[in-house]
């Protein structure tokens, strides 16, 4: 199939190209398209040469043939009248230097294997789901019963998925929700935030109400524990609904303020939890969960109470203690224990920075007898471990993030700045190499791992809280990429969720397609869509080639808002792009350097739902019940507008050669 177009309606350059069948190859054709694959240095250099010589330094369809025979690179006539129009991106049918180069850029940029990194979609992008937390006070303390753990033996370990098949929300997979209030109140909810039950936690001896300080799920061995102003850890067994107090243990030196808890789904390694308390000291309880290590049920004793001395004595055979006095001088922040590196981490704020010169040990990490302490201004706050990775996260009061290797503590690998207060919560997705971090101000801040840069700036936490609340607790559930915020309300946010190959392969608009089309010249296909993304794609191969984002916006109240892009078309000569909006607005395309020749508008707000582009002409038309023709980007700036006869609204056009009735300014009508 062949088809001849002419630039103008006077000119006397006529362009034919063909389109390519179904049967051919684009390896065939297509290579022999590609300049920058055929031209050396020496050959450039000549080129360059020749284009300086000639008239007004530009040159014309045969002039640049015979130059490039010149220089010994030759086409045939149907693949060198296709290079001809793919490098005359000016559409003048003249030839300049600079448009000789673009192109020659572009074919290297095409091959560049990082134009394929950007994703489509922002890693929060989803409305959060928001419920009451039917507490009397504000949850102070919030834990996952996991179905798995977060830690994987080092000989299990395998290459975490970004898809799924749409069952790994079930309940079955994905845990249970506990959050409790300092009174004592304890509620369970499911993985989707549908309560369950709720249940108290009290002391057995003492009159007093009393005052949750920690809360922690030992998920293996099916139980909840919680610290309390008391000085006591009660362990509450939650096996067929039930929540039955298990073992107290009394008597701690000072009051737990966190905990961490590190198991193995195999249950071959002994689990353990870990204790960070007011006075800067850590201690670990570790036993074996078979059978449910020291929590098994025994006939006569429901209730196992002892003191810390009579844990530290061995009282309880299974139950493993080991201390770390005074391993910070303030009370410890937060603590993790890696089954895999067998080490230990904690982390304490330091006010006092006269004492440290600045530099106070804000974490240490403990391996055996071994000590690392990673000196940070103020201490640390809060920290992700990622064993996958062998990177630590750390954040604190001095707002800023920053990234180490386990193994070296001197000096960070990286520093994220851009929080405008003290971090509060970090988290890590290994398989996405995106890092999260929260702030004082509920701010959330997405930052690509390996570039160490600000994807995402997310604020809608500081609508949804009232401003007056400051102690929100954070969780994140790795298996279902969720991060759970807890104060007088539950806040669900879904985190770069995986892919539901059910539903997507991933790699597609963000919402509905609205226009596709192929582009015979380029041999590549165009979508666009109500994300107002425009794609580019290879037929072949089903690669993305180009991705624009944020195509058609607006401003409104200070917000930029995408506008849905509803229809689009070619030029005759397949060389620009034509796309329309919901919001009337009109923009012309150089779409393969991702360029605005043009912008133009029908009736405001009023959405595009057809256009044509024919020699000279475009023609728009949409529910303002009128057909609006510009001159195209060739041509003058003009637009006439025109009344659609026996109608109410143009809908939909035919194939560009014949137009409906039309009449302009009361005297003229278009065909």
């Amino acid at each position: 199939m062949s088809l001849i177009y002419f630039a103008s309606g006077d000119s006397h350059a006529n362009i034919e190209y063909q389109t390519i069948s179904s049967t051919a190859t684009e390896a065939n054709l297509e290579q022999s398209e590609r300049l920058h694959d055929r031209i050396s240095k020496a050959q450039f250099q000549k080129l360059y040469e020749r284009f300086k010589s000639a008239p007004d330094q530009v040159v014309g369809c045969g002039d640049l043939r015979r130059m490039l025979e010149d220089v010994d690179i030759s086409f045939s006539d149907f693949t060198y009248t296709r290079l001809f129009l793919k490098i005359n991106q000016n559409h003048d049918f003249m030839i300049d230097w600079n448009e000789f180069v673009s192109y020659l850029i572009f074919g290297f940029q095409d091959e560049d294997p990082s134009s394929q990194k950007e994703s489509l979609i922002m890693p929060i992008s989803t409305a959060p789901v928001v419920r009451k937390t039917e507490h009397r006070s504000a949850v102070c303390c919030i834990t996952l019963l996991k179905v798995k753990s977060d830690q994987t033996p080092l000989e299990d370990i395998t290459e975490s998925t970004n898809y799924s098949f749409g069952g790994e929300d079930s309940p079955e997979n994905s845990g249970m929700w506990v959050t409790a209030s300092h009174e004592g109140q304890l509620r369970f909810w499911s993985a989707h935030m549908e309560p369950l039950r709720s249940a108290v936690s009290e002391s057995i001896h003492l009159k007093v109400p009393t005052w949750i300080l920690a809360l922690q799920a030992l998920s293996d061995v099916s139980i909840v524990c919680t610290s309390s102003t008391e000085r006591e850890l009660r362990f509450h067994e939650t096996i067929a609904s039930t929540f039955t107090l298990r073992m107290v243990i009394r008597s701690l030196p000072f009051a737990v303020y966190c905990m961490s808890y590190a198991f193995y789904n195999n249950g071959k390694t002994h689990s353990r939890l870990v204790l960070g308390d007011y006075a800067g000291n850590v201690r670990i309880l570790s036993y074996s969960p078979y059978l449910r290590g020291p929590f098994q049920a025994k006939p006569g004793a429901a209730l196992v109470e002892l003191t810390w001395a009579d844990v530290l004595r061995g009282r309880i055979p299974l139950l493993i203690p080991k201390e770390y006095i005074n391993l910070h001088n303030e009370l410890i922040s937060c603590v993790y224990y890696s089954l895999h590196m067998n080490t230990l981490f904690a982390s304490a704020e330091y006010r006092n920075t006269k004492k440290y010169r600045g530099r106070c040990p804000g974490l240490i990490m403990v391996s055996n007898e071994d000590r690392n302490n990673f000196r940070i201004p103020l201490g640390v706050s809060v920290f992700y471990v990622s064993e996958v990775k062998n990177i630590l996260v750390t954040g604190g009061p001095d707002t800023f993030v920053r990234i180490w290797d386990v193994y070296i503590s001197s000096e960070p690998s990286a520093i994220l700045t851009g929080h405008n207060g003290g971090i509060v919560a970090v988290f890590v997705q290994p398989e996405e190499n995106k890092v999260y971090s929260v702030d004082y101000h509920k701010i959330i801040k997405v930052w690509d791992l390996q570039e160490h840069t600000l994807l995402q700036t997310y604020g809608e936490l500081v609508r949804i809280i009232h401003p007056s609340e400051m102690d929100i607790k954070y969780y994140y559930h790795s298996h279902l990429r969720e991060l759970m915020v807890a104060g007088r309300k539950l806040i669900q946010i879904k985190c770069c969720p995986r892919v539901r190959v059910d539903l997507t392969d991933g790699n597609t608009h963000a919402a509905p397609v609205s226009v596709v089309l192929y582009n015979r010249l380029f041999r590549n296909i165009v979508t666009c869509g109500l994300d107002s993304y425009i794609i580019v794609w290879d037929p072949w191969t089903g690669r993305r080639k180009i991705i624009m984002k944020n195509c058609h916006t607006k401003m409104i109240y200070g917000e930029t808002i995408d506008i849905e892009i509803t229809a689009a078309c070619f030029d005759p000569l397949e060389q620009f792009l034509l796309t329309g909006a919901r919001d009337g607005s009109l923009k012309i395309w150089n779409y393969n350097n991702s360029v605005v020749v043009r912008n133009m508008s029908i009736q405001i707000d009023q959405e595009v739902t057809a256009v044509i582009w024919v020699v000279d002409r475009i023609l728009a038309m949409g529910w303002d019940r009128q057909v609006t023709e510009f001159n195209d980007v060739g041509a003058g700036r003009g637009r006439r507008h025109g009344h659609l006869l026996g109608r109410d609204n143009f809908l939909e056009t035919g194939d560009g050669s014949a137009v409906s009735p039309l009449q302009c300014d009361g005297s003229q009508q278009v065909h």
